[in-house]
Protein backbone atom coordinates (compact mmCIF):
# COMPACT_ATOMS: atom_id res chain seq x y z
CA UNK A 1 0.00 0.00 0.00
CA UNK A 2 2.61 2.20 1.03
CA UNK A 3 4.34 1.89 -2.64
CA UNK A 4 0.90 2.63 -4.56
CA UNK A 5 0.89 5.43 -2.17
CA UNK A 6 4.80 6.87 -2.78
CA UNK A 7 4.20 6.06 -6.48
CA UNK A 8 1.43 8.47 -6.54
CA UNK A 9 3.17 11.66 -4.79
CA UNK A 10 6.39 11.15 -6.29
CA UNK A 11 5.24 10.53 -9.64
CA UNK A 12 1.95 12.13 -10.39
CA UNK A 13 -0.95 11.13 -12.39
CA UNK A 14 0.66 11.70 -15.68
CA UNK A 15 2.90 8.50 -14.88
CA UNK A 16 1.08 6.22 -16.77
CA UNK A 17 0.97 8.88 -19.46
CA UNK A 18 4.71 8.70 -19.53
CA UNK A 19 5.00 5.30 -19.57
CA UNK A 20 3.08 4.55 -22.21
CA UNK A 21 4.39 7.13 -24.40
CA UNK A 22 7.84 5.54 -23.72
CA UNK A 23 7.08 2.58 -24.77
CA UNK A 24 4.07 3.44 -27.53
CA UNK A 25 2.25 0.64 -29.42
CA UNK A 26 5.10 -1.98 -27.99
CA UNK A 27 2.47 -2.63 -24.77
CA UNK A 28 -1.34 -2.37 -23.71
CA UNK A 29 -2.87 -1.13 -21.00
CA UNK A 30 -2.86 -4.64 -18.86
CA UNK A 31 0.57 -4.81 -19.17
CA UNK A 32 1.79 -0.96 -18.70
CA UNK A 33 -0.51 -1.43 -14.88
CA UNK A 34 1.45 -4.39 -14.15
CA UNK A 35 4.79 -2.96 -15.22
CA UNK A 36 4.20 -0.12 -13.58
CA UNK A 37 2.27 -0.68 -10.41
CA UNK A 38 2.52 -4.86 -9.97
CA UNK A 39 -1.40 -5.27 -10.46
CA UNK A 40 -3.11 -7.37 -12.99
CA UNK A 41 -6.38 -5.02 -13.90
CA UNK A 42 -8.99 -7.60 -15.34
CA UNK A 43 -10.49 -9.50 -12.24
CA UNK A 44 -10.09 -12.51 -14.25
CA UNK A 45 -6.15 -12.69 -13.75
CA UNK A 46 -6.23 -11.37 -9.92
CA UNK A 47 -4.90 -15.25 -8.87
CA UNK A 48 -2.15 -14.25 -10.84
CA UNK A 49 -0.59 -12.19 -8.19
CA UNK A 50 -1.14 -11.74 -4.62
CA UNK A 51 -3.68 -8.49 -3.74
CA UNK A 52 -4.03 -7.98 -7.32
CA UNK A 53 -7.96 -6.90 -6.55
CA UNK A 54 -7.00 -4.61 -3.54
CA UNK A 55 -3.81 -3.20 -4.99
CA UNK A 56 -6.63 -2.22 -7.84
CA UNK A 57 -9.18 -0.84 -5.51
CA UNK A 58 -6.53 1.16 -4.01
CA UNK A 59 -5.27 2.63 -7.30
CA UNK A 60 -8.52 3.85 -7.76
CA UNK A 61 -9.09 5.56 -4.21
CA UNK A 62 -5.88 6.93 -5.38
CA UNK A 63 -7.28 8.67 -8.49
CA UNK A 64 -4.51 6.85 -10.61
CA UNK A 65 -7.40 4.78 -12.57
Amino acid sequence: IRDLIEIKRHYGTNYLMSLEKILGSTINKSDLYRLAFGVYIEESNFEKRPLSRMKKDLLKELGII
